[in-house]
């Protein structure tokens, strides 16, 4: 699951209305339900609702960090979330194309991206995402190469939702 400094979306849901488009997930904080976002679609509004007032500042002061390091255009808890929600989409679109080659994938580390991002070719998805064409010789060399980044090995995309 896609995740920023501990934070994640689950049950994402959007679908178009007669009054614009509608979005709605749980926030996750260390894979625990903390809270609810949505856009109705009439205003352009997203409201967040929290289930605890320490949640909500443990949530905020996680976004305030992340935009220390990574600052954007919209820094707020809406950028935020729609930083998030790219992340999700892109690794969606990873692991159509890593089904697609039908082989066990490694990923390093975790990246942002943005809405142009172009996904044209997996093994330029990101620097940090490696197919393994003979997985024993490539698995060791990455970890001799990346001994100081901490990675997971996935053989396919339900292990990597897990």
């Amino acid at each position: 699951m896609a995740s920023i400094r501990g934070i994640s979306v689950d049950q994402y849901i959007e679908s178009v209305t007669d009054s614009g488009m509608y979005y709605m997930g749980y926030i996750m904080l260390d894979g625990h339900k903390v809270g609810i976002f949505e856009n109705e679609g009439e205003d352009g509004c997203t409201e967040f609702d929290f289930y605890s007032m320490e949640a909500e500042t443990e949530f905020n002061e996680r976004v305030n960090q992340y935009f220390k390091d990574h600052p954007a255009t919209l820094e707020d808890n809406v950028g935020f979330i729609l930083e998030l929600l790219d992340l999700m989409e892109a690794e969606r679109e990873f692991f159509k194309k890593a089904h697609q080659l039908n082989g066990p994938f490694i990923l390093i580390q975790a990246n942002t991206y943005s809405r142009t991002s172009i996904l044209d070719d997996i093994t330029e998805v990101s620097s940090s995402y490696h197919i393994l064409r003979d997985e024993e010789a490539e698995l060791e060399q990455l970890q001799n190469q990346l001994k100081s980044i901490e990675y997971n090995i996935f053989r396919n995309a339900a292990d990597f939702m897990k």
